[in-house]
């Protein structure tokens, strides 16, 4: 199974660091979906998120100290674990994991980090990708 469409959940405080985020996935070749808050066209930013999310293959969450308490980003986290997506946490120091992943393994940053912890998590997706554990055969 090829990561190639990755749904960023994050706060409204958060958005520029999502938008950093889908950025860098972009020039590496993938697709990314965030539920703007400063867009306001007629779909609704709760229709965006659940599209995005239902239409990826992974949910990040970007988790601050801010806004890892975001209802928005814990019900997120819910939608995607009710589908059974694969959610890897991306948590600033400090910050705690909502409760629906406390048994997940972050990967921690900090905020003067951020981009190297983007370069980790980029590269993270890629072996995913290719674990060959993914693949199931019969005798």
């Amino acid at each position: 199974m090829m990561i190639s469409k990755v749904y960023i959940s994050h706060s409204r405080e958060d958005e520029e660091m999502a938008l950093q985020l889908s950025r860098a996935l972009w020039r590496v070749g993938l697709e990314s979906y965030v539920a703007l808050y400063n867009l306001s066209p007629a779909i609704s930013l709760a229709e965006r998120a659940s599209f995005g999310i239902r239409n990826s293959e992974c949910l990040v969450a970007l988790l601050t100290k801010k806004g890892s308490s975001s209802p928005e980003v814990c019900q997120e986290i819910g939608l995607a674990r009710g589908l059974d997506l694969l959610i890897i946490p991306l948590l600033e120091e400090g910050a705690n994991l909502p409760f629906l992943i406390e048994h997940l393994r972050p990967q921690v940053f900090r905020e003067e980090r951020y981009a190297d912890a983007i370069g980790l998590l980029i590269k993270t997706l890629r072996e995913l990708s290719r674990l060959e554990w993914l693949k199931v055969t019969c005798p």
